[in-house]
C-alpha cells in the first residue's frame, strides 16, 4: 500500500505541476444542457500537448503520460480477477495505452483490445463501438481504462460494445474521478470502480496542501462545491 501510496502523490504532483489544473471561471459539459448553472471555479484539462490536432492539445506531455500509465497497469495487474486484458476509451484514454504498450516491464503481462469512436454522420452523435478489425477475448475479463469519470456515460457504452463482444467486465479504472455521481451510478450496475485521483477527496487538497492553490481560489472551490453537497476538506484523505 506504500507504494502505491507514494505513486498516487507523484501522480498527482505530476499532474499539478503539468498545469493541468486551473482556477477561474469556466464552463464545463454540464453547461450544455444547464446553461444556468454557476461557472466552475476550476478546470482540469487532461489532453495531451501532441495530440494530431492542433486545437485540441493540452498540457500533458509523452513523459507525464508514461508516468500515468505506469500508475494505471500498476492498478490493474493487483485486480484479484485480472485477466491479462485491458480496453482504453477511445480517444482519452489512448496516450497511456501507447505509453504502456512501449514497457517492457508490462510487455506479457498486459494486452490491449481496441474499441473504436462512432460518430452518426447526420446528428453529430459519438458512441462508443467494438472495433470491427479487432479480435476480443471471448469468456475472459477485460478492463476499462480512461482518463476521468463524471456521468459515466462512455464507460457503459464501452463496457456495453465488450459484453456484446462475448467479454466480461467488472473493473473500470480512471486516472480521476470527479466525484460527480457517475462511479456510483456505475456501481450499482454492478461494477467496481477505481481511481487514482478522487478529485474532491484528493486531488484538490492536495494541491492545496502543496501550495499550488491561492486561498482565493480554494475558498471559492470550497463555496462552489459546498453548495452542491460536497465539502472539501485540505488534508488529502485515502479514497480507493
Amino acid at each position: 500500500m506504500e507504494g502505491y501510496m507514494d505513486m498516487r502523490e507523484l501522480v498527482a504532483t505530476v499532474i499539478i505541476g503539468s498545469g493541468a489544473l486551473r482556477f477561474g471561471q469556466f464552463r464545463l459539459k454540464l453547461h450544455e444542457s444547464n446553461p444556468e448553472a454557476p461557472l466552475s471555479p476550476v478546470y482540469l484539462n487532461l489532453r495531451t500537448s501532441f495530440h494530431p490536432d492542433p486545437n485540441k492539445r493540452g498540457p500533458l506531455t509523452e513523459a507525464h503520460c508514461s508516468i500515468i500509465g505506469r500508475a494505471l497497469a500498476d492498478m490493474t495487474v493487483r485486480l484479484p480477477n485480472f485477466q491479462g486484458f485491458v480496453a482504453g476509451l477511445p480517444y482519452a484514454a489512448d496516450p497511456f495505452v501507447g505509453a504502456v504498450s512501449n514497457m517492457p516491464e508490462w510487455c506479457g503481462q498486459i494486452r490491449f483490445v481496441s474499441l473504436a469512436k462512432y460518430i452518426d454522420p447526420e446528428s453529430g452523435n459519438r458512441c462508443i463501438v467494438p472495433e470491427r478489425k479487432n479480435s476480443y477475448p471471448v469468456g475472459r475479463n477485460v478492463v476499462l481504462w480512461d482518463d476521468l469519470i463524471t456521468m459515466a456515460d462512455s464507460k457503459i457504452e464501452a463496457a456495453n460494445s465488450l459484453m456484446l463482444m462475448g467479454c466480461d467486465v467488472t473493473d473500470i479504472i480512471v486516472l480521476v474521478d470527479c466525484q460527480q455521481g457517475g462511479s456510483e451510478k456505475l456501481v450499482n450496475m454492478g461494477f467496481r470502480v477505481h481511481s487514482i485521483l478522487p478529485f474532491l477527496n484528493y486531488l484538490l487538497p492536495f494541491a492545496r496542501q502543496t501550495g499550488y492553490v491561492e486561498k482565493d481560489d480554494w475558498d471559492r472551490c470550497c463555496e462552489y462545491f459546498g453548495s452542491q453537497g460536497h465539502p472539501l476538506s485540505d488534508n488529502p484523505t485515502a479514497f480507493v
